[in-house]
């Protein structure tokens, strides 16, 4: 192998040749990546969006999807979503769109969903239509379960 001598001018010329061919060539194709998107499009003023119909595709009678009300990124930059089944009310998504976990089938109509990071970890807020508040782990371990505020006396 030979050691080839250089100056910044030569190295300045090479990155910039090396930079326009990596551009300029032809088999480069980002276009050929682009997901495959529904035609409907949902949201209002300048949030339109079109659905990537192959992210996330699940087997409806092994995990169905009902009635997304939330969903949350976690500090590993899983996408987790609450919902209403029985069958499968949290979901955990990685970026691409495949399916990690999915637990919490004994709440019966989730409506909201916090993450909360203490510094070392990341924790859940499920709240339930029920009035049922639960504090849990994104594997599912419930760590506290806060009732009704009328339970309580707060109303």
């Amino acid at each position: 192998m030979e050691l080839v001598k250089t100056n910044r001018r030569n190295f300045s010329q090479t990155i910039t040749k090396a930079s326009a061919g990596v551009i300029l060539v032809p088999h480069f194709n980002i276009n050929s990546s682009r997901p495959k998107l529904s035609d409907t499009i949902t949201g209002h003023g300048n949030f339109k969006y079109k659905f990537h119909k192959e992210w996330g595709s699940l087997d409806p009678t092994k995990t169905p999807v009902n009635n997304c009300h939330e969903m949350v990124v976690d500090s590993q930059g899983s996408l987790v979503m609450v919902g209403d089944d029985v069958h499968n009310n949290i979901l955990i998504y990685d970026k691409s769109g495949k399916l990690l976990d999915s637990w919490g089938i004994r709440y019966k109509g989730n409506h909201g969903l916090t993450l909360w990071n203490d510094g070392e970890q990341d924790f859940l807020f499920i709240c339930d239509t029920d009035g049922v508040m639960i504090k849990t782990t994104l594997d599912g371990r419930e760590l506290m379960i806060i009732g009704y505020p009328s339970d309580y006396g707060a109303y």
